[in-house]
């Protein structure tokens, strides 16, 4: 089948979606070339040693060892006038500094806060080091995002999940594509993709989060409800455009900024809540792995930058704040795979594994720096200099003997953190045995081994059905959970026979089926609609 014949096929809605993505992807690549050819005629070439925008606002993107940064010059001071001669544009400035061989010292007339100063700055060459720092990682993140939209769009093609998702990650490339037109001269009309791209992230924020981890039962009444964050952005982005670079449009840039914070919050919080009150099973398991994968991408951007802006430097270095974007990718890489993954519950053991070793590396660090710094004052008065040849068997000695124990704590207390408790398989198969030991009576046993996997799992719905040799219907026993969640109530009328497709379906499977599968994933589509009608009756997610 070729490719044409496919395409003959797709529906209307289906080709619309395909030609919408292709041009935002194009969009996205022409963006990315033409910042590219921009910029990389300035290699090689004097610039000032700082970098500003186009509002000639010291930007905090530039190099910690560039004569900018080493004479004090930093965001947001305003520059004013190079060796007394106003500058008025970005490429004034450059202009300036081109007509001089790199090296050349020149007198910036800068605004800070209130005040007026004089600094003394060197020019210097942009070399291709400083292009990748800057410029190269900036570009790379952008790309990453773009490639991870595209991803979930094709593997959950046209789902209203996917394209919230894919316009986030379109918006958010775009803004790291669009990120050397803020600071490039002979860019200016390029910058305004970039207000575009943070004006509308918001709305792409707002617009997922109407669909991830649950969609809100709000869109059934008002379908329409996602493009209304669009058109905020869109009334935000006006002024913004026209006004730029002028200090009228400050005002609205902060209102944008209060956007950004209000789609962040609209994105987590739902996450959050569906972890701590689940709707759904899967919803549960959706929001654990976006916590953890937040949990991974958020704290060492966070510290590194608060340290850097507080102290000066990060554990005595300093980090350039575009190698911050690249941990923060973690976060809709987490929320790609929780997306595209029907059945999220293998990825438990993976979780769990990986918050261990990371929280026994902490440990054991902070054990071995504790022993050198401790035990010194201990040690080094009996045995000198010998006390330098005692740490290592010390500490090899503290491993033997408590990483057993310590890793065994800190697992119990990870199961607690994530799961509420810890899960033994051996312990609760163990409890079962004991509890349906001294019963007799088969609705009694039923009824104790639905509730002992209810109460396992944090199900609001546990269910088993006993099938007899020959008899085709099955005898049904489901602990359903209501409003009050202290009592449950036993219902034997649910039937499911079989023959039924569903059962059909998990006898063939042999293993979790879930709405998400029959929803979307195309191998199920000839019993799709009685097995999701069977889910409906049920009032199940798994």
């Amino acid at each position: 089948m070729t490719v044409a014949t496919t395409l003959l096929r797709l529906s209307a809605r289906d080709a619309v979606a395909i030609t919408v993505a292709l041009l935002t992807v194009l969009v996205a690549f022409w963006i990315l070339i033409v910042s590219l050819t921009r910029v990389v005629v300035l290699v090689d070439e004097p610039f000032p040693g700082i970098l500003a925008n186009h509002r000639l606002v010291v930007t905090n993107t530039g190099q910690y060892d560039w004569t900018g940064s080493v004479a004090g010059l930093k965001y947001p001071d305003k520059i004013l006038a190079v060796d007394d001669a106003p500058v008025e544009s970005l490429d004034d400035l450059y202009s300036t500094v081109r007509n001089w061989e790199p090296g050349v010292e020149f007198y910036y007339t800068i605004k800070r806060g209130g005040d007026t100063r004089e600094v003394e700055v060197a020019s210097m060459e942009f070399s291709w080091a400083d292009f990748l720092m800057t410029y190269g990682l900036a570009i790379l993140v952008g790309f990453a995002y773009l490639v991870t939209g595209l991803i979930v769009f094709v593997l959950k093609f046209n789902r209203p999940v996917s394209w919230a998702f894919f316009s986030a990650c379109f918006f958010l490339s775009i803004y790291y594509i669009s990120i050397p037109s803020v600071t490039t001269p002979g860019l200016f009309g390029y910058t305004r993709l970039y207000l575009l791209a943070n004006t509308f992230f918001p709305a792409a924020a707002i617009h997922m989060s109407l669909y991830f981890p649950n969609p809100r039962r709000l869109l059934d009444r008002m379908p329409y409800l996602p493009v209304l964050p669009y058109l905020i952005s869109a009334s935000l982005l006006l002024p913004i455009l026209y006004l730029y670079p002028d200090k009228g449009f400050v005002l609205y840039w902060n209102l944008v900024v209060v956007y950004m914070v209000i789609g962040a919050f609209a994105v987590l919080l739902p996450i959050l809540l569906e972890f701590i009150r689940p709707t759904s099973v899967l919803a549960r398991q959706r929001s654990r792995v976006v916590l953890f994968g937040a949990a991974l991408a958020f704290p060492l951007p966070a510290i590194a930058y608060s340290s850097q802006a507080l102290f000066g430097s990060f554990l005595g270095g300093h980090v350039h704040i575009n190698f911050l974007g690249l941990p923060i990718l973690l976060f809709p890489v987490s929320i790609a795979f929780a997306i595209v993954k029907h059945n999220l519950f293998d990825v438990d053991a993976y979780i769990k594994r990986t918050v261990g070793y990371i929280m026994m590396t902490v440990i054991l660090a902070g054990a071995y720096l504790g022993l050198q710094s401790g035990v010194r004052y201990l040690i080094d008065p009996v045995f000198g200099e010998a006390a330098e040849h005692l740490y290592p068997v010390l500490y090899a000695i503290m491993v033997v003997f408590l990483f057993n124990p310590v890793n065994k704590r800190i697992q119990l207390l990870i199961d607690r953190l994530f799961y509420r408790k810890e899960f033994d398989f051996k312990e609760v198969v163990e409890n079962i045995e004991a509890s349906l030991a001294s019963v007799l009576d088969i609705d009694e046993r039923m009824r104790r081994l639905a509730n002992m996997i209810k109460a396992t799992l944090f199900l609001d719905t546990a269910g088993i059905v006993v099938y007899a040799d020959g008899d085709a219907t099955g005898k049904s026993y489901f602990e359903i959970t209501g409003e009050d969640e202290s009592k449950t109530f036993t219902t034997h009328d649910i039937t499911i026979r079989s023959d039924n497709p569903l059962t059909g379906l998990i006898a063939s499977k042999k293993g979790i089926v879930t709405r998400f599968d029959l929803e979307e994933s195309n191998k199920y589509r000839v019993h799709r609609d009685a097995c999701i009608d069977q889910f409906d009756r049920l009032g199940a997610s798994i």
